[in-house]
């Protein structure tokens, strides 16, 4: 995969971002983290793990077999959960409140995710391997950080 279409989709977690609150548990990035976190560095989890679930949604839509499709769907919810948990912990927010403030957040994702699937052309690095891989390190440093 070109060094351009790597940054592009390391971009994804950037562009769907949004102001951190004081509250809010943040991605802080260090020298030795995952390169594509590094853009990502003082996101709220909330909003990286929540952005997950919309990319396995997206990976989900796509997937090739009935295997793929539920494992991905299934990591979605898990996500979607984690993300909807963080939220309502940081801002003290009932469950329909940071149902409405998450779930415009996956939507695009999902959307994005899926764009960056269907012009997906070979390489070495798909962009479900990124994808599957930025949101796995998102996983492993938020459990790291605290959260469940």
């Amino acid at each position: 995969m070109r060094h351009d279409r790597v940054l592009a989709l390391a971009a994804i977690l950037t562009a769907l971002s949004g102001p951190a609150w004081a509250g809010d548990l943040t991605y802080q990035h260090h020298r030795d983290g995952p390169d594509l976190l590094e853009r990502s560095d003082g996101q709220p989890y909330w909003l990286l793990l929540g952005e997950c679930a919309g990319f396995y949604g997206a990976l989900a839509n796509v997937a090739t077999s009935e295997g793929d499709y539920d494992r991905d769907l299934a990591e979605g919810v898990r996500y979607f959960n984690s993300a909807l948990a963080r939220l309502r912990a940081d801002r003290q927010l009932d469950r329909a409140g940071a149902v409405a403030l998450l779930e415009p957040r996956v939507t695009q994702a999902r959307r994005v995710g899926e764009s960056s699937l269907a012009q997906a052309s070979g390489g070495s690095l798909t962009p479900d391997q990124i994808l599957r891989s930025t949101c796995g390190s998102v996983d492993r440093i938020y459990r790291t950080a605290g959260g469940s």
